[in-house]
């Protein structure tokens, strides 16, 4: 590695990393793989909370798979993007379907005409919708409104006119020699990446609180560096901002300089941090040390109005 130190006995354990460069048609499967040897946005926010946390999530992929929250999400991202791909994968149960049949009555060796009916209905609806994803009704229509609200948008929709989606970057960072990857949404080569964010508040003071918790700064200055490191560079950064209760009302946003330098100063940490954590092969918690316990400032303030 570049500090004379390197991770060499556990890169020969795990299996070789994807060449570098700019990829337009990466297999979802093979990017989100997990390597402990490798960054991403979504690893790095799990490092800089400890690298206990980033070495779970890397060696437990299927906590978060099919999650409604993860359903609904990429519901969305589809029908932003691509809206003719939405409209051929997900499908609404129609209001007057049947209850799904039980198990006891699919095994059962005389079924009533109406248990019968049941089990009919859906295998015809599962043998025409093989390979779909459902969704409900409330979260069709939902997924269908923040889709409106983009494409209305004066600057959304300009910005959904052009561009690549799901662009792959892959990269090794130059400080830590750590293998990198990132996934753009929507990115234009010269000009712009696009990050959708379905929200709360797509406020300014909403969505900033939005960025300062869940790190998307981080995610930026990630995602920037690969695009240099790739030989590009874009003139707009733009979050993507959507409210995912009506009337999905959609802001894009760009961060100011101090956030970008915020979210490079934890990005370097955190890399820092895997680089530690892979040359010496532990990955501690928070502190391995005996902690005082200061209280947040609001604790104070509760004590004074007693």
């Amino acid at each position: 590695g570049k500090y004379g130190i390197g991770y060499t006995s556990m890169n020969a354990q795990l299996q070789e990393q994807p060449r570098a460069g700019i990829f337009h048609n990466e297999a979802p499967g093979t990017y989100y793989k997990r390597r402990l040897d490798e960054a991403s946005a979504s690893g790095l926010k799990q490092m800089l909370r400890s690298p206990a946390h980033f070495k779970h999530w890397c060696e437990h992929p299927d906590d978060d798979k099919q999650s409604p929250a993860l359903t609904f999400g990429r519901a969305i991202h589809c029908a932003v993007l691509e809206p003719d791909v939405f409209a051929s994968t997900y499908l609404v149960l129609p209001a007057d379907a049947p209850q799904r049949p039980t198990a006891a009555m699919l095994g059962a060796k005389k079924r009533s005409p109406e248990s019968e009916a049941r089990c009919a209905w859906w295998a015809a609806w599962d043998a025409d919708n093989a390979g779909k994803i459902m969704l409900s009704a409330s979260d069709y229509d939902r997924v269908q409104g923040m889709a409106d609200s983009a494409r209305a948008h004066p600057i959304a929709r300009g910005l959904l006119a052009g561009g690549d989606r799901e662009v792959t970057f892959r990269w090794q960072d130059e400080d830590t020699w750590i293998n990198c990857k990132s996934r753009a949404d929507l990115y234009a080569p010269g000009e712009f990446l696009m990050d959708l964010k379905s929200c709360r508040d797509a406020s300014p003071e909403g969505f900033a609180r939005a960025v300062a918790a869940y790190q998307y700064d981080v995610q930026q200055a990630h995602y920037l560096d690969g695009i240099r490191a790739c030989g590009d560079s874009i003139r707009w950064f733009v979050f993507l901002a959507i409210e995912s209760e009506a009337p999905y009302v959609c802001q894009p946003h760009i961060l100011d300089v101090r956030a970008e330098e915020r979210g490079l100063n934890l990005r370097n940490r955190a890399m820092k941090r895997q680089l530690e954590c892979l040359t010496n092969g532990r990955w501690p918690g928070y502190s391995e040390a005996l902690n005082e316990l200061a209280l947040p400032a609001y604790a104070y303030y509760m004590e004074n109005e007693q």
